[in-house]
């Protein structure tokens, strides 16, 4: 079930029990070329990093789609999206 989806605006309550930071973690790590999702929440402050393989427009594309639903169904929450390239990570250790 993807929590992005649904025109809903209580979508994410489909998933009961379960934190809107790992609601967002789950469904970016089901996009073809996630290769890693970190969610941190500060107060009304939600900051995402996703690391993909490869900067492929396909691949942004979703990622994209998934931050404007959260902007969207999320007034009330400001979202910090950052999307980096596993070789920039790499290149820089």
């Amino acid at each position: 079930m993807h929590c992005f989806t649904s025109g809903a605006r209580n979508s994410f309550d489909l998933f009961s029990g379960m934190s809107l930071e790992r609601k967002v973690k789950i469904e970016l790590e089901e996009i073809e070329g996630v290769r890693h999702v970190e969610v941190q929440r500060d107060g009304e402050t939600v900051g995402v990093t996703v690391v993909v393989d490869e900067l492929e427009f396909v691949s942004f594309e979703k990622i994209t789609r998934q931050e404007m639903y959260l902007f969207d169904h999320h007034p009330e929450l400001s979202f910090d999206f950052n999307v980096i390239p596993a070789a920039a990570l790499e290149n820089a250790a």
